[in-house]
């Protein structure tokens, strides 16, 4: 009697454990990429509430970190899975792109050319423009592209974390088919 439902359902639960574990990977990775600078810099001060802002900026962090794998990265991980193209580079580059998005659409400086509205920033030495009339400066678009790179480096470092947590728990493919192909074949 061949034990091949066996394998096939504990084939089936071993990928339903692995993506649950790359998904609790690229949501925490990016979120303590951001909250142990925070801490460091907390905690340099002496302020007894720190851990409190601490416990609560990780909290933040971590639950936009969490929807954004949820909403954007689980569908795109399952396109991949499905396609049969789940690689380590394409969840680095998967992760980039989706990292990328939510910010570059909701800090686009040209939605608001119509309010002729200026803005700048204080960069430590002097006033930097980066937007005059409503059109932003090459300081405006450096300034929008360096905050949506970031985020996509977070992004990319969360689909990293994904494969390598999704790939450790799944194990070889290649010798679990070999394994069904015998329980088959016996």
């Amino acid at each position: 009697m061949s034990n091949a439902p066996e394998n096939v359902m504990a084939g089936r639960m071993r990928a339903v454990v692995a993506s649950a574990c790359g998904i609790l990977a690229a949501a925490a990775v990016p979120a303590a990429l951001l909250v142990v600078p925070y801490a460091i810099g907390s905690l340099e001060h002496e302020d007894a509430y720190a851990w409190v802002r601490i416990r609560t900026f990780a909290t933040i962090a971590l639950f936009i970190s969490a929807v954004h794998v949820l909403v954007l990265g689980l569908p795109a991980f399952l396109l991949l899975h499905g396609l049969g193209k789940v690689r380590w580079w394409s969840a680095i580059t998967g992760g980039f792109v989706l990292g990328c998005i939510p910010v570059g659409v909701w800090t686009w400086p040209m939605r608001y050319t119509d309010l002729k509205s200026t803005s700048s920033y204080w960069d430590g030495e002097k006033m930097v423009q980066t937007m005059v009339d409503g059109v932003p400066t090459a300081a405006g678009w450096l300034s929008y592209v360096s905050s949506v790179s970031l985020m996509g480096l977070l992004g990319a470092l969360g689909g990293l974390a994904f494969w390598l947590a999704w790939w450790g728990v799944r194990g070889d493919n290649r010798r679990q088919r070999s394994l069904r192909e015998e329980s088959v074949n016996a």
